[in-house]
């Protein structure tokens, strides 16, 4: 697979990391797949946060939901140019 169109799947869901990260060279794009991975488990804890706190609460996790979104996007657009940006707040950790 590509290194752009790698890049790119990685942030699309997470079967979609699973594609990127077996289909591709990972030294190549190891930058965007960690990012996407970042992103990912980031999800995964919300969603498991937004069950546990359904009610008084959940106004927290609806707003923590758009800034995860806006973080998204703040990844996938240099992604989509062929850039390596971090992402703000969550960008420097390092997983992969």
């Amino acid at each position: 697979m590509e290194k752009k169109a790698t890049d790119i799947v990685a942030y699309l869901s997470i079967i979609g990391w699973l594609v990127s990260y077996f289909a591709s060279t990972r030294e190549e794009s190891r930058f965007h797949l960690n990012q996407g991975l970042v992103l990912a488990i980031s999800e995964i804890i919300l969603s498991i946060l937004g069950k546990l706190f359904s009610g008084l609460l959940s106004w927290l996790v609806g707003i923590a939901s758009i800034l995860l979104f806006v973080l998204w996007l703040t990844a996938f657009v240099p992604a989509c140019k062929g850039e390596e940006k971090h992402m703000p707040i969550l960008g420097g950790i390092q997983i992969l």
